[in-house]
């Protein structure tokens, strides 16, 4: 993939697309606790609005991609979300988040927890779990 940048700061239009690459130097990844900030995540849906109102101008993939200094195919991507789905189709679904648990079943995990590793089987001194 192309590490482009959208002319609005670090952002694409391809979830964690930053115009370094993925692997760039100072680039923080969510699996690190980072992720795009909230403007840069406002960011990244006006530019995949303005390659929606692209794609209903009839323009290319390369005259969109060049125009959003992004990858064509980050455009090819959108381009299919929007002809699958319209313009729901190429909205962002928003973080992930943390997976949530109904209030019952989070507190018997917390109660479980609490309790330790060695009420769970992991004797072991110094073994995490």
């Amino acid at each position: 993939m192309s590490g482009c940048s959208s002319g609005l700061g670090d952002v694409g239009l391809f979830p964690g697309q930053r115009a370094g690459g993925f692997g760039s130097p100072g680039a923080v990844r969510h699996s690190q606790g980072g992720g795009p900030t909230d403007a840069q995540r406002a960011a990244r849906e006006r530019v995949r609005h303005e390659a929606v109102a692209r794609f209903e101008g009839g323009e290319k993939d390369r005259e969109i991609a060049a125009a959003l200094r992004v990858s064509e195919r980050s455009v090819e991507r959108r381009r299919r979300q929007w002809r699958e789905n319209g313009r729901a189709g190429v909205a962002s679904k928003g973080s992930p988040g943390r997976p949530r648990l109904p209030g019952a079943q989070m507190a018997k995990s917390e109660r479980e927890l609490e309790r330790g590793p060695l009420a769970h089987g992991w004797a072991e001194p110094g073994r995490s779990w």
